[in-house]
């Protein structure tokens, strides 16, 4: 009798280990996938924060874009409004006229751009303002001097040079017929 108690024991404690190992199996299955299942997951959320980064980065760049468009249109509207305002202050229709004011806006903003980049303290700045001052007189000096020019070559000039020519072409056939 003790041996089949023996006997009974031992197979209710083999029949119990099977039953623990098969529990351990399944529990390591379980294990397992629940990995895998925490990798994919894992795999995913990087996937998608990287190309949360990616629609960030492309955002942020037309947002960026956007901006210098914007900008960009807002000083061209700026401009057509200084053109417009020019033409109503009395330059009428003239275009050289509408030219030199253009020309002076631009310069002008030019000057101010650069002017702005010298510190307020810097020693440079008296003599970058100095300059610009003798530059704008001999500019001056230099346009009114190409305009009397013009308007002499088209009162007195090209008359006396075709007169000149007439008299050169003459003498030459002249010159010529003698030999």
């Amino acid at each position: 009798m003790q041996l089949k108690s023996l006997a009974a024991e031992r197979d209710r404690e083999a029949f119990e280990k099977s039953e623990i190992v098969e529990k351990a199996n399944t529990i390591s299955r379980e294990r397992d996938d629940l990995r895998a299942k925490l990798n994919s997951e894992t795999a995913q959320r990087e996937r998608l924060a990287s190309e949360n980064s990616r629609l960030t980065a492309e955002v942020s760049a037309a947002t960026r874009s956007l901006a210098e468009t914007t900008r960009r249109a807002d000083a061209a509207a700026a401009e057509v409004a200084s053109l417009r305002k020019a033409i109503e202050a009395g330059l009428g229709n003239d275009p050289l006229a509408l030219l030199w004011e253009a020309a002076k806006q631009k310069t002008g903003a030019g000057l101010a751009f650069l002017r702005s980049k010298i510190p307020a303290n810097h020693p440079a700045l008296p003599w970058f303002d100095k300059t610009v001052e003798v530059s704008t007189k001999l500019g001056c000096l230099a346009v009114r001097f190409v305009v009397a020019f013009a308007k002499w070559l088209k009162a007195e000039g090209l008359p006396r040079a075709k007169v000149l020519a007439d008299k050169l072409l003459a003498e030459v056939e002249t010159r010529l017929a003698k030999k």
